[in-house]
């Protein structure tokens, strides 16, 4: 479940985050922490619901409320609650919200957008999984809830081991005080129930001079830590924190706990200039909050490894552990895979590329990589079939770095069973597409080992780069004038560069502007397969991009030809219109800079050319980020000459990933006079 409301979290918490609006999750510990069921539909659900709740509402919150209903060894019932702060409904269009085309009214769906379709899914999802659904209160003005049940297997032995770890904690938290301060009610509410789940005294403040009254009234029984909310009416949360440090009468200083929303580098610096212990990211799941405050008392940790939250955010502690490291990125679509090489460039990552699973075997035994990013789904070999094989060159002499050489799974395939493929195939970890870049970073951290520093991260790049939020402000206007897509988030799995991003929307015009046409034409020619290969590709692109409503269509198209069904007309309709509009908004953007002709320099000598092509061969073969200043090398010292075509059109194929052709047309430069070899 904690990934499910991970993944929940990344996907809308940035846009509550910028309506100025707080995203709350209210967890039931008494749920148990390994569950059985589909994560990809009750994952649809949840992003449906919250979505919708974020639209709908101008100013407040959205709490997500997780109740359990009904536990035994095998099964729970869970229920589900979105209540927001918006608009709310009519008893009228309460009755047929579920509907398919049904919205509250005209108005409604002028203003807002959407068609109704997304509630309709839900309650069949919900249906499908045993549950159902219902507005459970809406007035007009002032908001609603919307609720639905679902029952979900518990993993074996799951509630013994919930029990055990409670009980284990039970020692390491006897007698510890604790201090919640947080403007918001709900949140304070939220907080404080887990913490009287492990038993513990609890106090809470709504802002920054209550809680430091209550700091200094606390001196016969100090508190042994503050968990402080960092945005707050009067003071902030690291103004409150400097207070407290500087306060004579507080005479025994509690650790403080950075709680936020904003994971962003400002508050990071700021946080930590106060002198905080700690942070955590909202929202806060039990297993992260219990982890956290036992490291910030030094009483170690209980949630480690596969029971602990994969929290990406938790990475704003540890960013630059991996500056310096050398990976290979297997990907054969060459958007997706810019995407992932931009970012982990910016976190000054070495990265070299394979198209498919039998490239990526062979460059593992070229060259000693810290880690392999591996696309499950590829052509001529898969990344399950390549990771079998890479962990099979084990057996031979001197292949022993092979067994334990981290293999981490890139897939949009996010079922249970998939997972479990990935691991037998010899796999350590999986992140799933569209990739969250905190997400990534985090698991590259847990599996990435360097035994020595090997370089250092580019200049002017601050720790946490990754996890550092781009304002809309900061976009080029025209970029942050688009609708159909969510420039910030794109621009942010890029590494932050939006003229980068500018470049991969421009080719995703150029690569896909029939991509539904096309799956029609698949499926009626060629067969379901081949237009879920094809869907698939697409899927990935559009996550990456943040094109979030054409993601969500095409993940729906990707579902049933997943089954062998053909796609509903009804929705390809739908892709198709919202593919339109993408084009259309892309067409409207500035066209990418020209790249500036390189400066005068002095003529090259011919060995010095030769040279050039020899460095940018081996580069070509395994370290593309070299690439870049050779070919501005010899641009620049060919210029005027008769080789000055060649190495343009060099240049240009390097930029479009026809690393083949590059390659052939660098041989036939370096002998002109040899014939290629069929």
């Amino acid at each position: 479940m904690d990934g499910v409301l991970e993944q929940l979290s990344d996907a809308v918490g940035y846009q509550a985050e910028q309506k100025g609006l707080e995203l709350l999750i209210r967890y039931d510990p008494a749920i148990p922490p390994r569950l059985m069921g589909d994560p990809l539909r009750l994952g649809q659900i949840l992003l449906n619901l919250c979505g919708n709740a974020i639209k709908f509402t101008k100013q407040g919150e959205i709490e997500l409320a997780l109740r359990c209903l009904h536990l035994d060894p095998t099964e729970v019932t869970v229920q589900v609650s979105v209540r927001d702060t918006g608009i709310g409904m009519s008893p009228e269009a309460q009755q047929r919200l579920f509907e398919k085309f049904s919205q509250a009214d005209q108005t409604t769906t002028r203003r807002y957008g959407g068609t109704g379709l997304g509630l309709a899914s839900c309650k069949n999802l919900v249906t499908m999984m045993g549950g159902r659904i219902w507005v459970e209160d809406s007035q007009p003005g002032h908001g609603s809830t919307l609720c639905f049940t679902v029952r979900l297997g518990i993993a074996a032995q799951a509630q013994a081991r919930q029990r055990e770890l409670v009980e284990q904690a039970g020692p390491l938290l006897q007698g510890l005080r604790v201090l919640v301060v947080d403007d918001n009610q709900v949140s304070r509410e939220i907080l404080t129930g887990m913490l009287r789940f492990f038993r513990l005294d609890v106090g809470t403040a709504p802002n920054g001079a209550a809680a430091l009254a209550a700091l200094r009234a606390a001196a016969a029984e100090p508190y042994d830590l503050v968990l402080m909310d960092w945005r707050m009416p009067g003071m902030n949360g690291d103004e409150v924190a400097q207070h407290m440090h500087r306060d004579a009468a507080i005479v025994r200083q509690p650790k403080v706990v950075m709680i936020t929303a904003y994971g962003r580098e400002d508050v990071m610096r700021l946080a930590e200039q106060a002198g905080v212990d700690g942070f955590l990211i909202k929202p806060v799941s039990p297993s992260s909050l219990l982890d956290t405050m036992l490291s910030v008392l030094g009483r170690g940790r209980i949630f480690r490894g596969d029971g602990e939250r994969a929290d990406g955010r938790a990475l704003l502690a540890r960013s630059g552990q991996i500056a310096g490291a050398r990976l290979l990125l297997v990907e054969d679509n060459d958007i997706n895979r810019e995407f992932a090489v931009e970012l982990l460039r910016s976190e000054g990552v070495e990265v070299d590329e394979a198209v498919d699973g039998e490239q990526a075997v062979r460059q593992v035994q070229l060259r000693d990589y810290d880690g392999v990013l591996m696309d499950v789904q590829m052509p001529v070999m898969d990344g399950l079939e390549a990771a079998r094989r890479i962990r099979a060159l084990a057996t031979a002499p001197g292949g022993e770095r092979f067994a334990h050489l981290p293999i981490i799974a890139m897939t949009a395939l996010a079922m249970a069973r998939d997972t479990q493929k990935s691991r037998e195939a010899g796999m350590n970890d999986h992140v799933t597409k569209p990739i969250a870049p905190e997400r990534l970073m985090a698991v590259l951290t847990r599996w990435v080992k360097l035994s020595e520093p090997r370089g250092s991260r580019p200049a002017g790049l601050a720790v946490a780069s990754t996890t550092a939020t781009l304002r809309g402000g900061e976009l080029p206007a025209d970029l942050a004038a688009m609708t159909c897509i969510d420039a910030v988030e794109g621009v942010r799995r890029i590494g932050g560069k939006s003229e980068a991003f500018r470049k991969q929307l421009l080719r995703f015009r150029e690569r896909y502007p029939d991509a539904i046409a096309e799956l029609r034409r698949l499926t009626a020619t060629q067969g379901v397969r081949q237009a879920e290969e094809r869907c698939h590709a697409l899927k990935g692109v559009a996550g990456n991009l943040g094109a979030h409503a054409l993601y969500q269509k095409v993940t729906e198209i990707d579902a049933q030809l997943k089954k062998g069904r053909p796609a509903d007309a009804e929705a390809l309709d739908e892709a198709q219109v919202l593919l339109q509009q993408l084009m259309q908004e892309i067409d409207g953007l500035a066209s990418v800079a020209a790249p500036a002709p390189p400066p005068p320099a002095a003529p090259l000598s011919p060995d010095a050319v030769q040279d050039l092509l020899a460095r940018l061969a081996q580069a070509l073969d395994y370290d593309i980020g070299a690439a870049e200043p050779l070919l501005l090398a010899l641009r620049s010292g060919v210029a005027g000459t008769p080789l000055a075509a060649s190495i343009d059109e060099i240049a240009e194929q390097v930029d479009g990933f026809e690393m083949d052709a590059a390659m052939a047309a660098i041989r036939r430069l370096q002998h002109p006079s040899r014939e290629e070899s069929p």
